[in-house]
């Protein structure tokens, strides 16, 4: 499963899957801003960031999967990042 999940043949990039990209990044960027500026409050934003970073990472390769093997799998790990936030 983990060698569907690493090759490239089990992706195709959709252009409806950009804006699931370029969310985390700014995310990132936006958390990581806060974690500079304040420690006890940014430290806290920077988790939350991070969590939804996971999230819409997952749902960028969900979107770009072909195979309903490695769909499903992605689905999956979707909800790490949904109990943590």
């Amino acid at each position: 499963m983990i060698e569907q999940i690493v090759s490239t043949s089990s992706y195709q990039l959709s252009p409806v899957a950009f804006p699931l990209l370029a969310t985390p990044v700014a995310c990132f960027i936006i958390s990581s801003a806060g974690a500079v500026r304040d420690r006890t409050l940014g430290r806290a934003l920077f988790v939350l960031g991070d969590t939804v970073v996971i999230w819409f990472i997952s749902a960028f390769f969900l979107r770009c999967s072909v195979d309903k093997q490695v769909a499903l799998w992605w689905a999956r790990a979707i909800y790490i990042g949904v109990p943590l936030m």
